[in-house]
């Protein structure tokens, strides 16, 4: 009777401990959205739940902390609790699609929520590179990269954030990969032949 009894509160512990983790996952989403808007716990209850056993398989979790470094990025209030906000975004919404690629959210994450997210790094990028400052340019392009494999003008920004971040083997690597694509800029030609 006496194991019967431990048995039952055994299950009966580890239910609630799942339930209660799951209700992280759902507290981080109502601190997020309107009209409350408390960013900063919502970011704190979504890190809790991602890095629990319970809820970190959960698409659920992942997404949500997409939605909430998304909206992090450039807040007055609350944009400092993140350095990279828009790649933990990116990876947030990864993350989410890996674990269930066909889940509520993938139409939206893969239509609207990631090309923003490009938009918002390639436009740092280009902040970045306008402050000449190269090797944060670099980094955003290559973050964009990651988003876009294919596009010749994220690759050609990266190109010329690593020529002049004096990152030749980069710059080299950009360059000949947009020659490979056929792309039609004699600069890119004559940028090549210069770094060899």
């Amino acid at each position: 009777m006496k194991y019967i009894s431990l048995l039952s509160f055994v299950f009966f512990f580890a239910s609630t401990l799942t339930y209660s983790q799951k209700a992280k996952v759902k507290a981080a989403y109502n601190y997020y959205k309107e009209p409350y808007q408390e960013y900063d716990k919502a970011k704190a209850a979504v890190d809790e739940a991602i890095n629990d056993e319970q809820t970190k398989s959960l698409d659920m979790a992942w997404y949500y902390r997409g939605l909430i470094y998304s909206a992090l990025f450039k807040n007055e209030k609350y944009g400092n609790l993140c350095n990279k906000c828009l790649e933990t975004a990116y990876e947030s919404f990864n993350k989410s699609l890996e674990i269930n690629p066909k889940n509520e959210w993938a139409s939206e994450i893969k239509a609207v929520r990631i090309p923003w997210l490009m938009n918002q790094v390639f436009g740092q990028g280009v902040d970045q590179f306008k402050a000449k400052s190269y090797h944060e340019a670099l980094s955003s392009f290559e973050t964009v990269m990651k988003m876009s494999p294919g596009d010749t003008s994220v690759i050609l920004n990266a190109a010329y954030s690593a020529d002049l971040a004096g990152d030749k083997e980069k710059a080299k690597n950009y360059y000949t990969r947009l020659t490979g694509m056929q792309y039609k800029d004699d600069k890119v030609y004559l940028a090549l032949s210069n770094l060899y």
